[in-house]
């Protein structure tokens, strides 16, 4: 999270306190709210992070797949492989 943003929550949090001291409530409601907004940016790069390993996945899978594929065609005799074909 860049300074800048912790500070300005910071700074949200602190002067919202200030203001509405009576009303505990709303209070914690919108400090829960600022929190959220805290932790945004973090929860923000985990979701790139876990959707660029999830597509590193999905091309592992398709190339063991195709590993799978050539292996199969490999071991077949060529009268079965064109036997198939047909």
């Amino acid at each position: 999270m860049s300074d800048l943003h912790k500070n300005k929550c910071n700074e949200l949090r602190d002067q919202l306190h200030q203001h509405v001291q009576g009303s505990d409530d709303f209070v914690q409601g919108v400090m829960s709210a600022l929190d959220a907004l805290e932790r945004e940016p973090i929860m923000l790069d985990n979701m790139e992070k876990l959707s660029q390993e999830n597509r590193r996945l999905k091309q592992e899978i398709v190339r063991l797949r195709d590993i799978l594929h050539s292996k199969d065609e490999g071991s077949m005799s060529s009268k079965l492989r064109d036997a198939l074909r047909e």
